[in-house]
């Protein structure tokens, strides 16, 4: 089985390498300084990313929480969306042992990571590469991870059914207007990069 995890500086994503949803995260993370004052907080950007519990166990990733449906785990396996059971079995244990460090990381700093690994999709099994931020907020004393993945590719392991995965909307769409006016880059943003 092909396992990559590769730790990236975050600054790609301060700069928009990544995508303006993970931009807009961090940049959101910043302004923040990671806590959740409002209920509101991540209206419009939630349904694209998975949030995980802030405890890391000893030898595995944390606890899934919740998946939004146009997170890259909500399109590639719709049923972790709608599971009661522990989401972290929809990954492979080794994967989740694997993984666990860049979890245990982004409590303390923001982590941006090149994965590819493969993964049992709607369609079957599929060898999946993607990019993903994770970033820890805090509610009252509660810690959360929130990780948001992009899609960079994607290769069938099986013949797949006729059925294709819905891998349109790995990002968001130019106007979707989650940028508030301050967390606009602005040309002096730049000039500091």
């Amino acid at each position: 089985m092909k396992r990559y995890v590769e730790n990236q500086p975050c600054s790609l994503v301060a700069r928009g390498c990544i995508d303006d949803t993970a931009q807009y995260l961090l940049t959101l993370w910043q302004r923040t300084s990671g806590v959740i004052e409002s209920p509101n907080l991540f209206e419009g950007v939630a349904p694209f990313f998975v949030r995980l519990s802030g405890h890391i166990p000893t030898n595995d990733s944390p606890e899934i929480l919740f998946v939004g449906k146009h997170s890259l785990l909500g399109r590639s396996a719709k049923n972790a969306r709608r599971s009661g059971n522990d989401r972290r079995n929809f990954f492979d244990p080794d994967y989740r042992r694997m993984v666990r460090q860049g979890f245990e990381q982004a409590l303390w700093e923001p982590t941006c990571q090149l994965i590819q690994d493969s993964f049992e999709t709607d369609v079957g099994p599929c060898l999946m590469t993607y990019d993903r931020i994770t970033l820890s907020w805090k509610a009252k004393q509660t810690q959360f991870i929130f990780s948001y993945s992009r899609l960079l590719d994607i290769y069938p392991l099986k013949r797949q059914s006729h059925q294709a995965l819905d891998h349109d909307h790995s990002r968001l769409l130019p106007n979707q207007n989650l940028w508030k006016q301050e967390d606009h880059p602005n040309e002096d943003h730049f000039h500091r990069l």
